[in-house]
Protein backbone atom coordinates (compact mmCIF):
# COMPACT_ATOMS: atom_id res chain seq x y z
CA UNK A 1 0.00 0.00 0.00
CA UNK A 2 0.96 3.27 -0.51
CA UNK A 3 1.08 5.71 2.33
CA UNK A 4 2.03 9.09 1.09
CA UNK A 5 -1.36 10.74 2.13
CA UNK A 6 0.41 10.40 5.24
CA UNK A 7 3.54 12.70 6.92
CA UNK A 8 5.64 10.35 9.61
CA UNK A 9 7.72 12.58 12.45
CA UNK A 10 9.88 10.87 14.63
CA UNK A 11 10.76 12.59 17.83
CA UNK A 12 14.39 12.15 19.02
CA UNK A 13 15.46 15.38 20.99
CA UNK A 14 13.90 14.74 24.58
CA UNK A 15 16.78 15.20 27.51
CA UNK A 16 16.01 11.62 28.85
CA UNK A 17 15.81 12.65 32.24
CA UNK A 18 15.04 9.68 34.11
CA UNK A 19 17.51 7.76 32.35
CA UNK A 20 20.24 10.11 33.65
CA UNK A 21 22.28 9.87 30.65
CA UNK A 22 21.75 10.15 26.47
CA UNK A 23 19.25 6.86 26.24
CA UNK A 24 19.11 7.06 22.22
CA UNK A 25 22.68 6.34 21.84
CA UNK A 26 22.22 3.50 25.02
CA UNK A 27 23.06 0.07 23.07
CA UNK A 28 19.94 -2.27 22.65
CA UNK A 29 20.31 -5.35 21.13
CA UNK A 30 23.64 -4.59 19.40
CA UNK A 31 22.76 -1.29 18.03
CA UNK A 32 21.96 1.77 19.78
CA UNK A 33 18.56 2.74 20.97
CA UNK A 34 17.05 5.39 18.38
CA UNK A 35 18.29 3.01 15.47
CA UNK A 36 15.66 0.54 15.82
CA UNK A 37 12.71 2.90 15.40
CA UNK A 38 14.73 5.07 13.03
CA UNK A 39 15.29 0.83 10.82
CA UNK A 40 11.39 0.05 11.42
CA UNK A 41 10.27 3.30 10.04
CA UNK A 42 12.66 2.79 7.19
CA UNK A 43 10.73 -0.76 6.56
CA UNK A 44 7.36 1.04 6.43
CA UNK A 45 8.35 3.02 3.37
CA UNK A 46 6.07 4.96 1.12
CA UNK A 47 5.86 7.79 3.65
CA UNK A 48 8.26 11.33 3.95
CA UNK A 49 9.73 10.77 7.00
CA UNK A 50 11.12 13.69 9.64
CA UNK A 51 13.03 13.50 12.30
CA UNK A 52 13.40 15.88 15.20
CA UNK A 53 16.30 15.99 16.59
CA UNK A 54 19.68 17.76 18.07
CA UNK A 55 22.44 15.23 17.93
CA UNK A 56 24.59 14.31 15.07
CA UNK A 57 24.90 10.62 15.26
CA UNK A 58 20.74 10.49 14.69
CA UNK A 59 20.91 13.48 12.28
CA UNK A 60 23.37 11.18 10.31
CA UNK A 61 21.42 8.28 10.25
CA UNK A 62 18.56 9.88 9.05
CA UNK A 63 20.18 11.34 6.41
CA UNK A 64 21.77 7.95 5.37
CA UNK A 65 18.11 6.65 5.43
CA UNK A 66 16.62 9.29 3.48
CA UNK A 67 14.97 10.96 6.07
CA UNK A 68 14.70 14.66 6.38
CA UNK A 69 16.46 15.97 9.56
CA UNK A 70 14.69 18.75 11.72
CA UNK A 71 16.66 20.41 13.98
CA UNK A 72 15.95 20.60 17.85
CA UNK A 73 18.33 22.75 19.56
CA UNK A 74 16.23 23.75 22.83
CA UNK A 75 14.68 20.37 23.92
CA UNK A 76 14.49 21.69 27.47
CA UNK A 77 11.17 23.63 26.03
CA UNK A 78 9.53 19.86 25.91
CA UNK A 79 7.96 17.33 23.61
CA UNK A 80 5.94 20.20 22.09
CA UNK A 81 8.87 22.12 20.41
CA UNK A 82 9.83 18.82 18.45
CA UNK A 83 5.66 18.27 17.70
CA UNK A 84 5.57 21.82 15.70
CA UNK A 85 8.72 21.45 14.32
CA UNK A 86 8.23 18.19 12.92
CA UNK A 87 4.71 18.68 11.28
CA UNK A 88 5.61 22.31 10.56
CA UNK A 89 8.46 20.75 8.38
CA UNK A 90 6.51 17.90 7.15
CA UNK A 91 3.56 20.34 6.22
CA UNK A 92 6.33 22.89 4.65
CA UNK A 93 6.98 19.80 2.19
CA UNK A 94 3.32 17.96 1.92
CA UNK A 95 0.71 20.89 2.51
CA UNK A 96 -1.67 18.18 1.64
CA UNK A 97 -1.64 14.84 3.66
CA UNK A 98 -3.94 13.47 5.49
CA UNK A 99 -2.55 13.20 8.68
CA UNK A 100 0.71 12.79 10.64
CA UNK A 101 2.16 10.11 12.74
CA UNK A 102 3.81 10.79 15.40
CA UNK A 103 6.63 8.25 16.51
CA UNK A 104 9.06 8.29 19.73
CA UNK A 105 12.49 6.38 19.79
CA UNK A 106 12.37 4.70 23.17
CA UNK A 107 9.90 1.64 21.71
CA UNK A 108 12.67 -0.92 20.57
CA UNK A 109 10.21 -3.74 20.09
CA UNK A 110 7.85 -1.87 17.99
CA UNK A 111 7.06 -3.61 14.37
CA UNK A 112 6.84 -2.14 11.14
CA UNK A 113 3.45 -4.35 10.56
CA UNK A 114 1.92 -2.32 13.58
CA UNK A 115 2.77 1.06 12.12
CA UNK A 116 1.57 -0.09 8.88
CA UNK A 117 -1.81 -1.41 10.92
CA UNK A 118 -2.02 2.25 12.19
CA UNK A 119 -1.82 3.70 8.46
CA UNK A 120 -4.41 1.48 7.08
CA UNK A 121 -6.77 2.21 10.21
CA UNK A 122 -6.21 6.42 9.49
CA UNK A 123 -6.74 6.00 5.60
CA UNK A 124 -10.07 4.07 6.39
CA UNK A 125 -11.53 6.68 8.87
CA UNK A 126 -10.67 10.16 8.16
CA UNK A 127 -10.94 12.85 10.76
CA UNK A 128 -10.01 10.13 13.74
CA UNK A 129 -6.91 9.90 15.74
CA UNK A 130 -4.95 6.25 15.57
CA UNK A 131 -3.92 5.27 19.11
CA UNK A 132 -1.93 1.83 20.08
CA UNK A 133 -3.49 -0.35 23.40
CA UNK A 134 -2.01 -3.31 24.92
CA UNK A 135 -5.13 -4.26 27.42
CA UNK A 136 -5.69 -0.93 29.11
CA UNK A 137 -2.27 0.15 28.36
CA UNK A 138 -2.43 3.10 25.88
CA UNK A 139 0.91 4.31 23.64
CA UNK A 140 2.46 5.75 20.84
CA UNK A 141 2.89 6.18 17.91
CA UNK A 142 -0.28 7.95 17.21
CA UNK A 143 -1.73 9.03 13.86
CA UNK A 144 -3.42 12.22 13.43
CA UNK A 145 -5.64 13.18 11.07
CA UNK A 146 -4.96 16.94 9.67
CA UNK A 147 -8.11 18.09 11.37
CA UNK A 148 -5.97 18.27 14.34
CA UNK A 149 -3.02 20.03 12.85
CA UNK A 150 -4.09 23.14 14.48
CA UNK A 151 -4.40 22.36 17.89
CA UNK A 152 -0.87 19.90 17.90
CA UNK A 153 0.58 23.53 16.18
CA UNK A 154 -0.86 25.38 19.36
CA UNK A 155 0.58 23.31 22.15
CA UNK A 156 3.17 24.64 24.70
CA UNK A 157 5.55 23.30 26.61
CA UNK A 158 6.70 19.32 27.80
CA UNK A 159 2.79 18.08 26.94
CA UNK A 160 2.10 15.92 23.84
CA UNK A 161 -0.89 15.25 22.55
CA UNK A 162 -2.87 13.30 25.72
CA UNK A 163 -4.30 17.06 26.41
CA UNK A 164 -6.07 17.02 22.92
CA UNK A 165 -7.51 13.58 23.31
CA UNK A 166 -8.84 14.25 26.30
CA UNK A 167 -11.26 16.61 24.08
CA UNK A 168 -11.83 14.35 21.14
CA UNK A 169 -12.23 11.10 23.04
CA UNK A 170 -15.09 9.87 20.67
CA UNK A 171 -12.67 10.51 17.88
CA UNK A 172 -10.01 7.97 18.99
CA UNK A 173 -9.74 4.75 17.09
CA UNK A 174 -7.56 1.78 19.05
CA UNK A 175 -5.49 -0.71 17.44
CA UNK A 176 -4.71 -3.94 19.88
CA UNK A 177 -0.69 -4.86 20.25
CA UNK A 178 1.32 -6.96 21.88
CA UNK A 179 2.51 -5.19 25.90
CA UNK A 180 6.01 -5.35 24.67
CA UNK A 181 5.57 -3.75 21.73
CA UNK A 182 4.33 -0.37 23.78
CA UNK A 183 7.35 -1.00 26.35
CA UNK A 184 9.47 2.04 26.28
CA UNK A 185 13.05 2.74 27.97
CA UNK A 186 12.86 5.62 30.35
CA UNK A 187 15.58 4.17 33.27
CA UNK A 188 19.09 2.63 32.80
CA UNK A 189 17.51 -0.78 33.90
CA UNK A 190 14.92 -0.78 31.27
CA UNK A 191 17.71 -2.10 29.28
Amino acid sequence: MNYKQFGIVILAAGQSKRFKGNKLTAEYKGKMLFMHTLDTVADVGGCPVYVVTAQDVIKNYAERLGFVVVKNDRPELGISLSLRLGLGACLEDHPGVDGVLFCVCDQPELKADTIKKILREGAGHPGCIIRLRADEVYGNPCLWDRIYFDELMGLEGDSGGKQIMGRHEGAIRYIDVPAEELSDIDRRQDL
